[in-house]
């Protein structure tokens, strides 16, 4: 039994071909299909597939941060407000290419300092429905932080 040819299917399924003895022999794999009855081989590359897709899916999106945060009337407000704008210059500057390059684990602590900055100049704590803005829109992007009951990037998601 042979690998023949794969072919990835818009629904995230594989189309599997294998020649068994000589004769093609071709099979749709989803990617959470049962393979213990499949050939080492097949399994191997779905498994690697499963990964690279587990990898994909669980990286943050940058591109749709930004869109959500440049919609985002909390953000919006929590930017005009605060009296450190230059905090909110340099949020822009880290923030602005990240929908194309993505943002290094080791700068989050710079991005987590400059919002700080950008919450302690405002005259009052965001309120709840502006926190819960936030959080959803890095839910929604899978970041890999939240915001606290103050607004400030939460540490232990870090």
């Amino acid at each position: 039994m042979t690998l023949d040819a794969i072919a990835f299917r818009p629904d995230g399924s594989l189309l599997i071909r294998e020649i068994i003895n000589g004769i093609k022999m071709g099979k749709s794999i989803s990617l959470t299909d049962d393979l213990s009855n499949e050939s080492e081989e097949v399994k191997s590359f779905v498994n690697l597939h499963r990964s690279l897709v587990t990898e994909q899916i669980n990286k943050p999106n940058w591109g749709q941060f930004n869109r959500e945060a440049l919609m985002s009337m909390a953000l919006g407000g929590i930017l005009m407000n605060s009296s450190n704008q230059y905090a909110v210059d340099n949020l822009r500057t880290i923030i602005a290419p990240l929908g194309y390059t993505g943002l290094a684990k080791e700068d989050y602590p710079l991005l987590q300092a400059v919002w700080a900055e950008i919450v302690k100049g405002l005259p009052v704590v965001p309120s709840e429905n502006q926190i819960a803005e936030l959080k959803a829109i890095a839910l929604n992007a899978n970041m890999p932080f939240t915001f606290n009951e103050v607004g400030l990037i939460d540490e232990e998601t870090l």
